[in-house]
């Protein structure tokens, strides 16, 4: 071949490979779209091929068919509950001998902005509605022992709270109280923590109402070898400006808790265990979502402030309620939705716009 014609073929040679680079990198951001945009699967390590060690069961919502509807997971396969076209959703989960226990609430908007709500249990799939007369019903939490199933909340009567409990659908009101917002049983007792008439923070133990010092709100009680643990928050001075700090009271008496805010608690052979905000491990910010097991910390990667961050504790394994946030700056998309956590692994539930509020396990 003469030097002219090794001339032509280079420059056709390089032309032709120019255009493919081109429409390379053209169609290079479709093809990824199609594996990392929102209505795609999420990738490994959300999947469940490696599932976690227990049967888990997660509560929350449903976005996706233009009114929010509460749900909840078996694993990760997800089961609409209420009524359809009414705005609903689930707030707390319990399951017992394969049988699973959900309290959430109704909304209803009227024509002038307004609105009531009705709190209600699905046991299995079958619903009762919580009332209170005519008045908005709020559930905050539920258990179940002895084949009753008992849901913590509040009644709202325009201007004033009044703490309650059902008791398989009987309505307790809770003296002194504005709002019961965690529940438990142990050793046949019932305990109760919330807010009392002062807006101060307090537990019932059957009843008996009991102050906690200094405190804001409240998360969570449990109760392991007679002890008494609440979570929540307090407020160490009268003024009003410092922000609510984290922290356990352990039979009355608080303990400052290492993060900055606290969500939920599980008390297991001695260990607190719970979740909220901390310092985070991963990206070298101020906060991350995660749990503790102790003093120890542990990040959940990719938590968003959507969700409820519940947690459960089965054996070794510590497990959380929540939802993910991934953003793919390559093409700048978004994935998000409800997950479950189990020792820090990320596990996608189904619904691609939904969001995770409690957990329980099996």
């Amino acid at each position: 071949m003469t030097t002219a014609g090794k001339k032509t073929s280079l420059i056709i040679f390089i032309g032709i490979a120019c255009v493919i680079l081109v429409v390379f990198f053209l169609l290079i951001p479709d093809l990824f779209k199609g594996f990392f945009s929102k209505d795609a699967q999420p990738p490994i390590p959300f999947t469940w091929q490696d599932p976690p060690p227990h049967k888990v069961y997660a509560a929350g919502i449903d976005k996706s068919g233009g009114t929010q509807r509460a749900c909840y997971w078996e694993n990760e396969e997800q089961i609409l509950l209420g009524e359809e076209g009414v705005y609903s959703r689930a707030i707390a989960i319990a399951a017992f001998d394969g049988s699973v226990y959900i309290a959430g609430e109704y909304t209803y908007f009227s024509d002038n902005y307004s609105h009531s709500t009705l709190a209600c249990c699905w046991a299995n799939g079958k619903e009762t509605k919580l009332k209170a007369g005519d008045y908005s019903t709020v559930p905050t939490d539920i258990t179940v022992a002895g084949g009753k199933v008992y849901v913590s909340g509040y009644s709202w009567h325009g201007n004033y709270q009044d703490a309650c409990y059902w008791e398989d659908g009987v309505l307790y009101e809770l003296p002194g109280g504005v709002s019961a917002d965690a529940i438990t049983i142990n050793d046949g007792k019932l305990y109760i923590a919330g807010r009392d008439f002062t807006y101060g923070t307090c537990y019932w133990v059957d009843g008996e109402l009991n102050i906690l010092p200094l405190g804001d709100t409240v998360k969570a009680i449990a109760v392991e070898d007679g002890r008494v643990y609440v979570a929540g928050m307090y407020i160490d001075t009268p003024s009003g400006e410092e922000k609510p700090k984290p922290c356990i009271w352990i039979d009355g008496i608080l303990n400052d808790h290492p993060g900055i805010e606290l969500f939920d608690m599980a008390v297991v052979g001695g260990t607190v265990y719970t979740t909220g905000i901390g310092p985070d491990p991963y990206q070298g910010t101020d906060s991350v979502y995660g749990y503790w097991a102790g003093s120890t910390f542990n990040g959940f990667k990719d938590a968003s402030s959507e969700g409820g961050y519940k947690i459960s504790v089965k054996g070794t394994t510590v497990y959380a309620a929540g939802n993910y946030y991934y953003h793919h700056t390559f093409d700048d998309t978004i994935m998000h939705g409800a997950c479950i956590w189990a020792n820090s692994r990320e596990y996608a539930l189904s619904g691609r716009n939904s969001e995770a509020y409690a957990i329980a396990v099996e």
